[in-house]
């Protein structure tokens, strides 16, 4: 509903916000707060915002005050959904089934409105009534699913979430599970026995070694390797190692595919303490399992903690470079979207640190800007800073959010001169939110002479500042300079602080 507010949700400027907030709204917030609100929200002070970090902002506002659930009453919430799913819709624990009915515009994301609407609704829904599960214990849950305030969650985050609080899995993974437990294959850490203590950089090096034995093992079979970020062949090889079509591996079956198809091109071998430590960094949850894309997930994790932080100036000259080089291809100054797409696979709507490397080193369509120009460290600074999460994959909305924070002086929507002149963002704008800020406390006695003063020369008021043309909002150097002509100077006349 924000966007509805502004004249244009995509260039909102403080002037426009605080009318928006005091005078629409009546909120009751005085100006100060509004503008400490502000400056919450244009973090790179350029001046304007765009309404969606707006609701952003007040989205994550209002998730921080939603309650928090103890574990034991989530697992119980989570069981309740499981339950509701099984009875009405005959798809206990198979989570996806079920997002893909509360996902109601199939967009393959998530939002607390159709999970709140999922739950609550009688038709296609789970038919679940409050005091079954209550409205905050629902806000506690999505806070907890929703751990980094995006505002909506994956199919993944999903499932991931709603298995492990609840305890269950598809009945297919249930079955896998079993035999493997009874066959003695399933082990837990518990089972294991302690994990041994290994530093980060002995991690990062028992990883490397893997990476590089594996892209060995498949070119000595003949397949291309590509096991940075987005899986690659990790992917091939767990389904190859893996006993059934689970998709997971227990400890002893990556042990065992390590050992007979990896060890060899490793030099020294990791010990199984080793491989034991790699795994319990995997396994988070402790569920005796591991996925491909958790294994790879947990290696970019650790290799990424190497890599350079990123620093403002590093940042603000990668992006000169990357606008320099649009420029120069693409004559696109700033349609950083018409980037990612090119690079985006299948339009999948994310990117991985390899197709932002193809992105800046790739010939036309990409980029084509050498290692001389950008060195790869820095690169490697840029993605740590945009891949915050560490998660090996960023949205087209994180992408564009952080093109447009830490490049906004290269963004295909930076206002015009005439735009910057008609939304009174000049020097002369800023010097006028200054001397406001600055202005001294004037008692309401004094006020009302003042506002009476002005009502008695209203006509010659609105002549001076709108007879050439009408307009509903002037600037405070208009102000200075109509009240300059109408008011009459003497004792009784308002001073400029007080104006």
């Amino acid at each position: 509903l924000w966007p509805r507010l502004f004249e244009n949700p995509d260039h909102i400027v403080f002037e426009e916000f605080d009318a928006i907030v005091r005078q629409v709204l009546v909120s009751g917030i005085s100006r100060y707060e509004v503008r400490i609100l502000w400056q919450h929200m244009d973090a790179s002070a350029s001046g304007m915002v765009r309404s969606s970090e707006f609701a952003a902002m007040i989205y994550r506002a209002e998730i921080c005050a939603w309650p928090d659930l103890h574990e034991d009453r989530l697992q119980e919430v989570g069981r309740l959904l499981e339950a509701a799913a099984e009875k009405w819709h005959h798809a206990g624990g198979n989570w996806f089934k079920i997002f893909k009915a509360i996902d109601s515009d199939s967009n393959g994301r998530l939002t607390f409105e159709e999970l709140r609407r999922c739950v609550r609704c009688s038709n296609s829904g789970l038919r679940l009534p409050r005091t079954g599960v209550s409205d905050a214990e629902l806000q506690g849950l999505w806070k907890r699913l929703d751990c980094d305030m995006t505002g909506d969650v994956s199919v993944q985050d999903f499932m991931a979430f709603m298995r492990r609080i609840s305890g269950k899995c598809f009945v297919q993974g249930n079955l896998a599970h079993t035999a493997r437990r009874r066959s003695g294959t399933v082990e837990r850490r518990g089972d294991l026995g302690p994990v041994p203590h290994r530093s980060p950089q002995e991690l990062r090096a028992f990883a490397g070694a893997l990476d590089n034995a594996l892209q060995t093992y498949w070119s000595r079979n003949g397949t291309h390797a590509n096991t940075h970020c987005r899986g690659g062949n990790w992917s091939r090889f767990w389904a190859e190692a893996g006993s059934d079509q689970s998709g997971k591996l227990t400890f002893y079956e990556f042990r065992n595919a390590v050992v007979d198809k990896l060890v060899r091109w490793t030099d020294p071998p990791p010990t199984v303490e080793d491989l034991y430590a790699l795994w319990a960094f995997m396994d988070l949850e402790d569920t005796g399992e591991v996925s491909a894309g958790e294994l790879v997930r947990s290696l970019f994790r650790l290799e990424i903690e190497e890599w350079p932080d990123p620093d403002e100036e590093t940042l603000h000259w990668v992006l000169e470079e990357m606008h320099t080089a649009m420029i120069k291809w693409h004559r696109s100054d700033g349609n950083w979207y018409k980037m990612f797409c090119i690079v985006s696979p299948g339009a999948s709507g994310r990117i991985g640190f390899d197709d932002l490397v193809n992105l800046i080193r790739s010939p036309f369509p990409c980029l084509s800007i050498s290692a001389e120009r950008v060195p790869d460290q820095a690169i490697r600074a840029m993605w740590k800073a945009l891949d915050a999460k560490a998660s090996g994959e960023v949205s087209i909305q994180e992408f564009m959010l952080f093109m447009r924070t830490n490049g906004s002086q290269h963004s295909i929507t930076k206002p015009t001169q005439y735009s910057r002149t008609r939304r009174k963002m000049e020097a002369r704008r800023q010097e006028a939110l200054a001397e406001l800020d600055a202005a001294p406390a004037v008692e309401p006695s004094r006020l009302q002479d003042v506002a009476r003063c002005l009502a008695a020369n209203m006509s010659r008021l609105f002549e001076a500042t709108s007879a050439a043309s009408p307009r509903s909002r002037i600037t405070l150097l208009d102000f200075d300079i109509a009240c300059d002509s109408v008011l009459p100077r003497g004792p009784q006349s308002p001073s400029p602080e007080e104006l």
